[in-house]
């Protein structure tokens, strides 16, 4: 469904992430949030994370996963393989899962947002019918979008029926601690039922009465099970929005035909696939006509109604089902997220003619009973991460849920050479050298490997379950000052660190001229600075460090206002500040940083 609306743009996610990179993505601090259900490290490690590191410009990247699905992703992986990225698993209180699709990436004040249906894997990428919209920050939409998704990942951090990792939480209040925050364009499940909070929408859109409504979801269930069917949440949506009119359903199918739905609700699967062979009519590559050869599965979700007074478009990842729509986190549902749209009478007839496109009515089946449930988190452990603490460097084991007691940790499943992890409060270190090459035979993962994400098991009485260990995004894993400020002054930049080669340098279809900034820029003087200072005295490394952030600091034009320049620079001095320096050398360094004018007055 490529139609274009102001600033707003329906496509995949790695020509969206491609055109954002190539036209905007020279500024720097460069960083990338993305959340998603279900997760292909594989699949995001060709497709989607070389456009996040072309031409030198690499994003600090993390990846926000249902933890129970990243769970059993990793059971199934023998050797899963990551790049220089960090997981985030997310696990969600009382049954739910962690369901939404969104993208953010911000390179300098330049922002591109992304909100649809499709998760981070083959099928997301290009395999399934998805829904994905795009918008960056040259239009009002573009902008109304991004500080909704702003407001949702706000919540998100803070929500208590949610659990991510501390890095997790840090890296993506860093984000958009200078964005403002919006309502009306984006809805989540957060803190209340979708399904109210569509009908309060749909009156102030439509009208008192909704004409007819068109759902597009490839499951309708009332319960965790996407394989069954149940007519109760069609029902709750033609009451909650008081349908007059006829209910249609667009959903997958099974076998050429659709789900008992019930009662006056028309129901529609995608067509059968044109095969070459005698007697078939395939339509050249300029005929009007769109066909797609191969098998598509339908993964979209939307809801369009419709009224007198207006049209609404809701999209993005919530399925027709109950604990989508019609549960919160707090109630048991999932964390899921809509962007809303008004439409013209010509953008509703268009989607019409898409819906025609590509779905024919259908005979329809009896209820199925469930037989697939989604995968629920297992173990204690959350995540793992690689942190320098004191000159030494450790790992840190995060088990919320644990207060006290102790968990065992293996390098790979069901070896003998296991390390015992005494947990307090839902944090536990492993300090011991020996004990850290048991876990990481080829050297713990730091900021110069070529991986940021490994995988160690839990053992859980006879059970082995798996969880990420991570190279953390903003914290340093040094107990050295020169080392963590050079951490810190690599991320802030969005350099890779010292020896690394750029992956994708070079793009033929890419016009350089069209590129913004090109030419020698502000980063490129920065980096060439800093590589004169690298084989200097470790005092002369940290001056230059602390100089180069401090001009960082000073550079208010990169944000939208005084106020955004305000909250970035007592954020990066909070984290300069952190660094383990000589006493002296801290209250220089101290002096030094205040003395920049935008964190001076009553907010420094």
């Amino acid at each position: 469904m490529a139609r274009r609306r102001t600033g707003l743009r329906w496509e995949r996610i790695s020509d969206a992430i491609r055109r954002f990179v190539r036209d905007y993505g020279q500024p720097s601090p460069r960083r990338a949030v993305f959340c998603t259900f279900d997760f292909d490290p594989d699949r995001f490690n060709a497709t989607i994370f070389p456009q996040l590191t072309r031409r030198g410009r690499q994003f600090r990247t993390l990846v926000i996963a249902d933890a129970g699905a990243l769970q059993a992703k990793l059971q199934c992986i023998t050797a899963p393989t990551f790049a220089r990225y960090a997981i985030g698993p997310a696990r969600v209180h009382k049954g739910g899962v962690f369901h939404p699709k969104i993208i953010l990436l911000r390179a300098g004040e330049h922002i591109l947002t992304g909100i649809g249906s499709a998760n981070l894997t083959p099928g997301g990428f290009g395999g399934n019918l998805e829904l994905m919209l795009f918008a960056d920050h040259t239009s009002a939409d573009g902008m109304s979008l991004a500080q909704g998704v702003a407001a949702f990942l706000d919540q998100l951090v803070d929500c208590p029926g949610v659990v991510l990792p501390r890095d997790a939480t840090g890296f993506v209040r860093a984000m958009i601690s200078d964005m403002a925050r919006a309502s009306g364009t984006v809805f989540h499940s957060l803190h209340g039922a979708l399904l109210p909070q569509i009908a309060r929408l749909q009156t102030a859109t439509c009208g008192k009465a909704t004409d007819s409504l068109d759902v597009l979801s490839p499951w309708h269930s009332n319960g965790a099970s996407p394989d069954h069917t149940d007519a109760k949440t069609i029902a709750l949506l033609r009451k909650s929005l008081r349908v007059a009119g006829p209910v249609r359903v667009f959903t997958q199918g099974r076998g050429g035909f659709g789900p008992e739905l019930g009662r006056e609700v028309e129901v529609s699967i995608p067509k059968a696939v044109l095969v070459d062979g005698p007697g078939v009519d395939i339509p050249s590559e300029d005929d009007d006509r769109v066909y797609d050869r191969r098998p598509t599965p339908l993964h979209a979700k939307a809801y369009l109604a419709r009224g007198r007074r207006g049209n609404l478009l809701l999209f993005g990842s919530a399925n027709c089902t109950l604990p989508a729509l019609s549960r919160s986190v707090s109630q048991g549902g999932n964390v899921e997220v809509l962007a809303a749209s008004r439409l013209t009478d010509a953008d509703v007839r268009a989607f019409d003619n898409d819906l025609a496109e590509m779905f024919v009515r259908a005979d329809a089946l009896k209820p199925c009973a469930p037989s697939n449930r989604l995968n629920a988190p297992k173990g204690e452990i959350i995540v793992g991460q690689v942190v320098g603490v004191g000159g030494q460097t450790m790992l840190r084991i995060e088990a919320p849920r644990l207060t006290s007691g102790k968990l065992t940790v293996a390098a790979k499943r069901g070896v003998a050479a296991t390390v015992s992890v005494a947990i307090h409060a839902g944090i536990g270190m492993v300090r011991s050298s020996a004990e850290l090459k048991r876990l990481f035979p080829d050297g713990v993962p730091g900021r110069s490997s070529e991986s940021w994400s490994s995988v160690l098991w839990e053992r859980q009485n006879r059970s082995w379950i798996p969880f990420p260990v991570i190279v953390p995004l903003l914290e340093t894993t040094s107990g050295r000052g020169d080392v963590a400020l050079v951490e810190i002054l690599e991320e802030e930049c969005g350099w890779w660190p010292a020896g690394r080669k750029d992956d994708g340098d070079e793009d033929p279809d890419e016009d350089e001229d069209s590129v913004e900034g090109s030419g020698v820029t502000d980063d490129e003087e920065e980096k060439n600075i800093w590589t004169e200072a690298i084989h200097q005295g470790e005092l002369d490394r940290i001056a230059v460090a602390v100089a180069l952030l401090r001009k960082r600091i000073t550079q208010a034009e990169r944000f939208g206002s005084p106020k955004a320049a305000r909250q970035y620079a007592k954020s990066l001095i909070k984290r300069i500040e952190a660094v383990p320096l000589d006493e002296h050398l801290a209250r220089e360094v101290k002096a030094f940083l205040r003395r920049s004018s935008h964190v001076r007055g009553k907010n420094r």
